[in-house]
């Protein structure tokens, strides 16, 4: 992935149709009533295995036309929506910013790809979000570090921007 690039968004809603995947019709920093453009759960551009496509397209269509008569069958809906989300965010990975539209609550949520959690901000994690692969080698008896994409740096150089643990920083 190019962390220069803007990532693609999308919102998982169960709103009676086929698929519970919208698009934005604006791409930088869409709001959830820019969320119309209803994507196929199958589309090959996302890549979904068939066992969660056909997992989100059943819990898309198990949402009564009218909503739900009783609040167990609605929390158990956005229960089942919200584990679904967390499968499908963490099989996109950081190219997508995944939202979840919690019924109940009437609100949505972003969806980290990495720890599953749901978080009201986008930027949660900072940036980059979560590390894919970080390599951190340290000498003993010294304060010189080196870091994969980075230069030789201090434990207590700002612009190295690691949370190094006590440890390696004596």
């Amino acid at each position: 992935m190019n962390y220069d690039s803007e990532p693609r968004h999308l919102l998982v809603r169960a709103r009676g149709e086929r698929s519970p995947l919208y698009g934005p019709e604006v791409e930088v920093h869409p709001d959830i009533p820019d969320f119309t453009r209803n994507i196929r759960a199958d589309d090959p551009a996302l890549g979904i295995p068939e066992d969660l496509v056909h997992s989100l397209t059943s819990w898309a269509m198990s949402r009564p036309p009218g909503g739900f008569a009783s609040r167990p069958e609605l929390r158990k809906h956005v229960k089942e929506g919200k584990e679904k989300t967390q499968l499908l965010a963490a099989h996109l990975g950081p190219a997508w910013v995944v939202r979840y539209w919690d019924e109940q609550h009437a609100s949505a949520k972003f969806v980290c790809w990495g720890c599953r959690r749901l978080h009201w901000t986008l930027g949660a994690h900072g940036d980059p979000p979560h590390p894919l692969h970080i390599v951190v080698q340290a000498s003993t008896g010294g304060t010189r570090f080196v870091r994969m994409g980075f230069e030789d740096f201090a434990p207590d150089d700002p612009a190295a921007a690691l949370g190094l643990s006590g440890g390696l920083g004596r």
